[in-house]
């Protein structure tokens, strides 16, 4: 060994492999940076500063990617230098062993520093992963970063009644177990969208979704005696008075437990802790259902099969019966043509004075188009094409009347429920509560489903609701009836 040379340690390749290898010296930089931004960007969201629906993404995700592939380049970099002199040097370059010794300034130095930048590292990280998992837990995160895929869900979300409720309170709920499903199943799906490999529309029911009693009860609890609930039902008058509108009007047996005698009663006998509701269906989505199994207290249990239906596949599991299987769509909520037309004359924003405007309104909003400025187009046209055939004298005068309805339709009733890329057209995804649509309660109530000793699941209508009569109406119930309508029209403004 020469003169004045001394033998070099690890640590001091440790030290100045950040600069002698390249990869130690892209990881210093690419944690720097990325440090850097991440600072930037978090004082941007504290300040109330945003670029972009990938904002998050990039702050929460992205730069802390980054940062900690950064952080493992360094002392890999190092590693690489210290290996690289060693086969250089031979024995010279063989690190002598590893001693900490503080009372060696040198040391001190070394391993102040390490702690320095270990405890800023640390902070930095778990600040950035604290706001990480809420970031991932927020409806932003659900609705916005997957904006291609989720767009039809997100849109009726913001105009549902659960709009002030996180998507994750249902999806997912409380408890780690959970969280980590969601998250392993979030990695095959954001796959499936960087892969443009994904269901068009996305199917329902959504078969892994976590049972109703862990989410939707944590707010709404069956248990309660609801007893009967008023409903009314509105839709436009006919064409030559369609702002009188037909109202029927419901009390339904909402039930639940009866606190005087512990019985249950009403609708909510479904899914009561004393009686077990279970079914088999045909299909995946549930519209055949093919068995029924009904276990009562004491454990006495009924078997109802709908003998026309084809069989379950073999493997298939027992459903038990909870809130989604009537309230299927309690967010998500897509309307038929006639729901939508009926709202918008109702609401006054479909003019109503327009000849046959349901009519007319419906065919337009009916049509097939293939996308989005097509459908505008089309419906515009249609709706023209309906008057210059009925009534040419009030198309020829009221041109642009006709339009402006046109676009009224297409904005707020096709836009909103129609969207042709994924597939998503009217009636795509229906709701199952009561048997507007044929289905809903029919499914199981429609005296098919029979036992071996010949009972049926009937299908007596008073059993879930009553039809006030038109002298009900206009005495006790009238008030009670246009406070109804005047809350729920409120409420959709």
């Amino acid at each position: 060994m020469k003169s004045g040379t001394r033998k070099e340690g690890f640590w001091g390749y440790f030290a100045r492999g950040i600069f002698a290898s390249r990869l130690g010296l892209l990881g210093a930089g690419i944690t720097t940076i990325s440090a850097v931004l991440i600072i930037v960007t978090l004082a941007m969201t504290l300040m109330g500063m945003e670029f972009g629906a990938y904002q998050g993404l990039i702050t929460y995700l992205l730069l802390p990617t980054f940062f900690m592939l950064g952080l493992a380049c360094i002392p890999l970099g190092s590693w690489l230098a210290w290996r690289t002199a060693r086969k250089k040097g031979g024995s010279e370059a063989v690190p002598r062993p590893f001693v900490v010794d503080l009372g060696n300034p040198a040391h001190r130095r070394f391993w102040g520093s390490i702690a320095v930048l270990t405890s800023i590292n640390l902070v930095l990280l778990l600040s950035i992963s604290y706001q990480g998992y809420h970031y991932t837990e927020s409806t932003e995160f659900c609705g916005k970063l997957c904006h291609s895929v989720m767009e039809p869900e997100y849109a009726a979300y913001q105009r549902s009644p659960h709009a002030h409720v996180d998507c994750v309170e249902c999806h997912i709920g409380s408890g780690a177990s959970w969280f980590v499903k969601a998250k392993v199943s979030g990695l095959r799906q954001v796959w499936g969208v960087m892969t443009n490999n994904f269901s068009r529309p996305i199917p329902a029911p959504i078969d892994d979704l976590r049972p109703a009693r862990d989410t939707c009860e944590q707010c709404h609890w069956p248990e309660l005696f609801h007893g009967n609930s008023l409903k009314a039902f509105e839709k436009a008058g006919d064409d030559n008075k369609p702002t009188d509108s037909k109202v029927t009007a419901l009390l339904l047996h909402v039930g639940g437990r009866d606190s005087k005698t512990g019985e249950y009663h009403g609708i909510h006998w479904h899914v009561s802790r004393d009686n077990l509701v279970e079914y088999r269906a045909s299909d995946r989505a549930r519209q055949k259902i093919k068995e029924i199994r009904v276990t009562r207290p004491g454990g006495k249990t009924e078997n109802f099969v709908r003998e026309d239906l084809p069989q379950v596949q073999e493997g298939t599991e027992w459903r038990s019966m909870d809130c989604i299987d009537c309230h299927n769509r309690p967010t998500h909520v897509f309307e038929t043509p006639e729901m939508a037309v009926d709202r918008l004359i109702l609401k006054g924003l479909l003019a109503a004075d327009l000849p046959s405007i349901r009519d007319a309104g419906l065919a337009a909003t009916k049509g097939e188009y293939t996308d989005r400025k097509a459908a505008q187009s089309g419906i515009r046209a249609a709706l023209l094409a309906y008057y210059k055939e009925n009534n040419p004298d009030f198309a020829a005068s009221s041109t642009p009347a006709i339009e402006k309805a046109a676009d009224v339709l297409f904005e707020q009733a096709y836009a909103v429920n129609v969207y042709e890329r994924l597939n998503i057209g009217w009636g795509t995804y229906t709701s199952q509560l009561g048997h507007r649509n044929d289905q809903g309660c029919f499914r199981c109530h429609d005296d098919e489903h029979k036992s071996k000793d010949g009972q049926s699941i009937g299908q007596d209508c008073e059993s879930c609701h009553s039809i006030l009569t038109e002298d009900e109406r206009r005495s006790e119930m009238n008030s009670d009836l246009k406070s109804y309508l005047f809350l729920e029209t409120k409420k959709e403004e």
